[in-house]
C-alpha cells in the first residue's frame, strides 16, 4: 500500500497506474481515491495516473485532532515529484 506522510504526521494513501505524463486526481468531500476508477481505466494507457485519499478519507490513517499544519501540501507533492508531477508556483 503506497503511502506518504503528511506534514502533521498522518499517513496519506495514493495509487499510481500507467506511464507517461502525470495526471493527479483529487476527490471532493466524502470521497476517496477509488472514485476515479473510470478515469484511471481510460487514461492509464497513455498517462501516469495518480489517485489519492485526502486526510480523514478512504484508507487514511492518523490519530487525534488535525491542526492546520496537517494540510500543508508540500510533503505529498514532494513525493509526487518522483512521478514527474510538476508542482510549484510560477510568476506570470
Amino acid at each position: 500500500m503506497p503511502t506518504t506522510t503528511a506534514a502533521g504526521g498522518a499517513s496519506l494513501y495514493y495509487e499510481v497506474h500507467g506511464a507517461g505524463a502525470a495526471v493527479l486526481f483529487v476527490h471532493g468531500s466524502g470521497g476517496h481515491h477509488a472514485a476515479w476508477w473510470q478515469q484511471v481505466a481510460a487514461l492509464r494507457g497513455k498517462y501516469t495516473v495518480i489517485t489519492m485519499d485526502l486526510l480523514a478519507s478512504g484508507v487514511w490513517q492518523g490519530k487525534g485532532v488535525l491542526g492546520p499544519e496537517a494540510f500543508d501540501p508540500d510533503p505529498f507533492m514532494a513525493k509526487m515529484a518522483e512521478y514527474d508531477f510538476p508542482y510549484g508556483m510560477q510568476e506570470m
